[in-house]
């Protein structure tokens, strides 16, 4: 086995795990049976264009995060 194959093996085995976990999760976090939304909110995908497209300029990411209060992004 080459070091190249024993690499992509253990990135196959890895990803699957974090599947794995992610899927369980899915199953595992629902509230009163309701199964949770997938899907980002409106405002959660505005904070994710800005936060991306500033830290593209440099600007970090953690200050635009932070300056998006809690409450409106459940």
């Amino acid at each position: 086995m080459t070091g190249r194959v024993a690499l992509l093996l253990a990135l196959a085995v890895v990803s699957a795990g974090y599947v794995l976990v992610w899927a369980l999760s899915l199953r595992l976090n629902s509230t009163d049976g309701e199964r949770q939304s997938l899907f980002p909110s409106l405002v959660q995908l505005a904070t994710g264009f800005v936060t991306n497209f500033f830290d593209t300029l440099g600007i970090g990411s953690f200050a635009t995060t932070t300056g998006v209060p809690d409450l409106l992004c459940h």
